[in-house]
């Protein structure tokens, strides 16, 4: 055993192995006491009664020094009941304040709520005011459901190595991703066997041992969020999340810092008080405005950032941001005048010109150029200005015709592929992305992976030069919002399932026809309780919206059919727009009519007014009371409706709903309304 190159232990033993057997061997070792992290190395070897060397293997370990003395910034409070927070940061030395449930910080500090605390809590409006004034709230482990509520999207993975995204970030400055990686113990906020309420289809796993996040939250495609972590499937996944609001920020940490059992993990201390040790916070946002065409200033909506559409620029504030939107159309004297404002210090976001937009910092290529990906080598985002992008985003899978940026000048930065620059102007920062976010709309629903990367990009780059961003309605109206509108409930009814060898135009008719279904308006009786499914409602300025949660039913070897059926009024009669995802095959009927048939690819075969709209949307008729029949086929998920909404055609034309993006309803049927897609 050795630690920083110096010998520790040397050891012998005899054993005598069969074969299949395991033998465990206790090593024991004073470490010396150290300053700085340091490397240490395990080197075994399995030598023969003949001398023979049969096998050798080598294991890495870390030493870190002991915690230093936690002298915190403002207050340290703490919201932990039935958690060893608490006493664990007495053991460090942090001086803390317990708070009650709802109860708000009397001064500015740094707010705690522990491991599966969040709703016992209760909701994080009474904590606005205080977080926007300059402090921080720090909300350890949670597990999906409750991260739910606040509209995110989580994998319950249990991820054994993550990595880290901004190395300069207090709170992880001076580790590296070796030091996430295989934690001793195991995390304890998920039980060893099973899944958590993950959207996936997972095989059966045993053990949580190692674990560094248990549950993981999908990185945000726009809003004020910036990853210091990543993990998971193309490292979409953060298992430490900062989001800035006001002069303060919320950090989620999803690492497994206190629920552990079976083992002291060090860096789990080391972290909890990093907490109480940091800085308070004073972040602050620029006036922020948009140039361009009200396309493009849609973009900046969906973005998340509060922006003002403007075309006098030289009344615009010297500390401005500007988001100039794609091909903006701006006169010569605009252009003068942008400059001298960059010049005077404003931070610039320009999306993707065919021309030299800002010829002192770039040259546009004239002819297009496909490319893949921007960036195809390791690339350091330490840089403010790119500070937590990373490969996860800078990497694609359409294939899209890009004008190129060249350097014109000494300290313009290109990134590799030539789809993104950073430039200086006199006291500004230019950052022009070339990325032409009309063409991969036009590609379809191949291109969805690639346009959510560019809104996830855009809206950092927006955080990093100062944008001014939207109020996160759902962290501080969370109760209003989940006790009003999704209380509605109604049930739909279910029938099956039937092997599909039995199942001929003959039942369909039949169903259709409700000879033989127990029911009545406004009531739904099934056949089966085991087949229930949870059909929610909200209502807002005349629209209704309908989202059902819907079990699969148990599928064995062989296809299996089975019919859903519901009942819904329209407050407003006319057209209106289905959303229909399956796994396989669907028919739909709407009032008696076969509208819909899915057969891997979407036919409208109802009425001319059945009209397919792309990406799982139909425009249909609707009638005052309206019957939906869905019939489903089993495929590769089971048999399974992934998701349904109608909604009437004005609500789509902008009838009032605040901007968000909803997806597959997982059980706690929550909207997600941080992500594209």
């Amino acid at each position: 055993m050795k630690l920083d190159s110096k010998t520790l232990l040397e050891k012998s033993v005899s054993l005598n192995l069969t074969s299949g057997c395991t033998e465990k061997i206790p090593l024991s070792v004073k470490l010396p006491e150290c300053a700085t992290k340091q490397r240490g190395l395990i080197e075994l070897s399995l030598i023969s009664d003949k001398n023979d060397l049969i096998s050798t293997d080598s294991y890495n370990f870390t030493v870190f020094p002991d915690i230093p003395p936690v002298t915190a910034k403002g207050g340290v409070y703490i919201f932990a009941p039935g958690q060893d927070t608490a006493d664990r940061l007495k053991k460090l030395n942090v001086t803390h304040e317990s708070i009650e449930p709802g109860a708000v910080p009397a001064k500015a500090g740094t707010m705690i709520i522990g491991s599966k605390c969040l709703e016992k809590y209760g909701s994080l409006k009474n904590l606005k005011s205080w977080i926007q004034s300059g402090s921080r709230l720090v909300i350890l482990e949670q597990d999906g459901k409750s991260l739910g509520k606040l509209g995110f999207r989580t994998i319950d993975a249990r991820s054994r190595q993550v990595f880290i995204r901004d190395a300069s970030h207090p709170l992880i400055k001076g580790l590296d991703n070796e030091d996430f990686t295989l934690w001793q113990g195991h995390g304890a906020l998920l039980p060893k066997t099973g899944t958590e309420l993950s959207a996936y289809m997972r095989s059966p796993h045993w053990g949580n041992r190692g674990t560094v996040s248990s549950v993981s939250i999908e990185t945000p495609h726009s809003g004020p969020f910036k990853p210091l972590m990543q993990c998971e499937f193309d490292l979409n996944y953060c298992p430490l999340l900062e989001m800035r609001h006001g002069k303060g920020e919320i950090l989620f940490c999803q690492l497994d810092v206190s629920s552990r059992e079976g083992g002291k993990e060090p860096l789990a201390d080391m972290i909890l008080a990093a907490f109480a040790g940091l800085p308070l916070p004073d972040n602050s946002s620029r006036p922020t405005f948009y140039l361009g065409s009200q396309e493009g200033f849609e973009v900046s909506k969906q973005l998340g950032l509060s922006a003002k559409k403007t075309d006098s620029i030289d009344t615009l504030p010297s500390n401005s941001f500007i988001l100039v939107g794609n091909n903006a159309k701006l006169s010569d004297t605009q252009k003068q005048q942008l400059k001298g404002k960059i010049k005077e210090g404003c931070n610039v976001l320009v999306l993707a010109h065919e021309t030299s937009f800002i010829p002192e910092c770039f040259d546009v290529s004239p002819e297009k150029e496909d490319r893949y990906a921007g960036l195809r080598t390791s690339q350091d985002f330490t840089d403010p200005v790119f500070n937590g992008l990373g490969p996860s985003e800078m990497h694609w899978r359409a294939k899209l015709p890009v004008n190129i940026l060249k350097v014109k000048v000494e300290n313009s930065t290109i990134i590799p592929g030539g789809v993104l620059g950073k430039g200086m102007l006199g006291k500004g920062t230019v950052v022009q992305y070339q990325m032409p976010l009309e063409a991969l709309k036009s590609k379809g629903k191949v291109a969805e992976y690639t346009l959510w990367k560019q809104y996830r990009i855009l809206s950092q780059f927006g955080l990093n030069l100062g944008g001014e961003f939207e109020d996160q309605f759902i962290f501080w109206d969370a109760d209003g919002w989940f006790k009003e509108e999704y209380d509605i409930l109604q049930t739909w009814f279910a029938v099956g399932p039937f092997d599909c060898r039995d199942v001929q135009d003959g039942l369909d008719r039949q169903f259709i026809k409700n000879e033989s279904l127990p029911h009545c308006w406004g009531k739904v009786t099934a056949v089966d309780p085991a087949c229930n499914l949870e059909w929610k409602q909200f209502n807002r300025t005349g629209s209704e919206l309908f989202f059902a949660k819907i079990a699969g039913f148990p599928v064995d070897n062989g296809r299996k059919v089975a019919y859903f059926e519901n009942f819904f009024e329209s407050a407003q009669p006319g057209r209106g727009i289905l959303h229909l995802e399956v796994d396989w095959y669907a028919k739909v009927w709407l009032n008696g009519k076969e509208i819909i048939r899915l057969d891997r690819s979407p036919t409208p075969v109802g009425p001319p007014e059945v009209v397919f709209l792309g990406k799982d949307e139909y425009e249909v008729p609707l009638e005052k009371k309206n019957r939906i029949v869905v019939k489903v086929v089993s495929g590769s998920m089971g048999l399974s409706l992934h998701r349904v909404m109608i909604k009437s055609k004005t609500d789509a034309e902008g009838g009032g709903l605040k901007s968000m993006y909803m997806t597959t309803l997982k059980e706690g049927d929550l909207p997600y309304l941080h992500y594209r897609w």
